[in-house]
């Protein structure tokens, strides 16, 4: 886990979810840290605005304020000057305004320093595209919300591939440490595996026709095919196949919260819903490349 390191604070008043979704930004898995430290913004409508209601009462770590803890890591959530982008980061944005809170935002260079940040009381929310896990769910102090929406496993090819048999004999890129490696091994065998640090490395190993497919979560997968259209891959998702378990999951993308703090859990679960409801994260995943119906549904 690397530490948080120190950068310049951040502050803007009153950027609305409109002003976010007219900024044209990304979505996948691992957005770049630009000047590599830890920053804070502000956002969204002021408490003190006097037309401004709140959807709810709850408290937070900074009265006025909802404070967040950002582990970049595009489709999901990037700090972009002073705006939080992404598919969780706009829907965070919108959630802040729709409770008359500014937004404060912590960027960490990874995951493994979000979650202290939250777990220690100085932030209220995590983000970064965090599955809905039956261990979070069992913990005693993580809170974790309803889905804000959904990713699973994909296939990005020239040609759709939706099964590991169907590249019997090809190569097939992947990233490092990824759940599903062994799997893939067990199948195709060590040598049909190339292994590369980055998603973007693996997009590009199968643009260029060295690898059959590439195997990576949806929202990445969704991101980089956007983002490179002449690139002219598709993304597939996984069919269920017992033999590549990682093929079955369908994972919800939750906002990761203090257990105790009750009344930011049923706000932030009422929001989500209203936000769901009104467009606003289907929007979101459009704007970033998910735009499979499982994204949104969860549903096969």
């Amino acid at each position: 886990m690397r530490r948080t390191l120190p950068g310049r604070r951040l502050r803007r008043l009153g950027l609305t979810f409109s002003a976010l979704a007219g900024s044209a930004v990304l979505l996948a898995a691992c957005g770049s840290d630009d000047d590599g430290g830890a920053a804070t913004a502000a956002a969204g409508t002021t408490a003190a605005s006097a037309t401004c209601t709140p959807a709810h009462r709850f408290d937070t770590v900074e009265p006025g304020k909802l404070t967040i803890a950002v582990a970049p890591a595009l489709p999901y959530v990037q700090i972009d000057g002073d705006e939080l982008i992404g598919v969780d980061g706009a829907v965070v944005s919108a959630i802040a305004e729709r409770e008359c809170l500014e937004l404060e935002l912590q960027r960490f260079p990874g995951s493994a320093g979000a979650l202290p940040a939250m777990e220690s009381g100085r932030a209220d929310i995590v983000t970064g595209g965090w599955y809905r896990t039956p261990e979070r769910l069992a913990s005693k102090t993580l809170g974790v919300t309803e889905p804000v929406y959904f990713d699973f496993t994909a296939f990005v090819a020239k040609e759709p591939v939706d099964r590991l048999d169907q590249l019997d004999g090809e190569t097939v890129a992947i990233g490092s440490g990824q759940l599903w490696t062994e799997q893939i091994e067990r199948v195709l065998g060590r040598d049909a595996v190339k292994l590369f640090q980055s998603t973007a490395e693996v997009f590009q190993d199968v643009a260029d026709g060295r690898a059959k497919a590439g195997v990576m979560g949806s929202g990445e997968a969704g991101y980089y095919v956007q983002q490179k259209p002449a690139a002219r891959l598709v993304v597939t998702p996984a069919a269920p196949d017992p033999s590549f378990p990682s093929s079955e999951a369908i994972n919800g993308v939750t906002l990761l919260h203090d257990k105790a703090n009750s009344a930011l859990t049923t706000a932030l679960d009422e929001d989500i819903a209203a936000l769901r409801e009104d467009g606003t994260v289907q929007s979101a995943l459009d704007r970033y490349g998910l735009r499979a119906p499982i994204n949104f549904s969860g549903q096969r």
